[in-house]
């Protein structure tokens, strides 16, 4: 199925997890904050979110510096 991930086409699996997405695409869960068809969702909650065809996420990303 297809999803639009920071407005790219992005194939998953039927019943990828979100936090499945984010291992796929090499991102550290703890560090990343997803809006779910414009609804922030709680990182407690990305293992059971399953994603559905046409969704539209944004990753957005916390990198430390220093």
């Amino acid at each position: 199925m297809v999803i639009i991930c920071n407005g790219k086409e992005q194939k998953v699996p039927e019943g990828c997890t979100l936090h499945q997405l984010l291992l796929q695409l090499q991102l550290d869960p703890d560090t990343v904050v997803v809006e779910c068809d414009k609804q922030v969702v709680k990182r407690n909650d990305y293992e059971g979110t399953v994603l559905a065809e046409g969704q539209n996420l944004e990753l957005i990303r916390f990198v430390g510096g220093g």
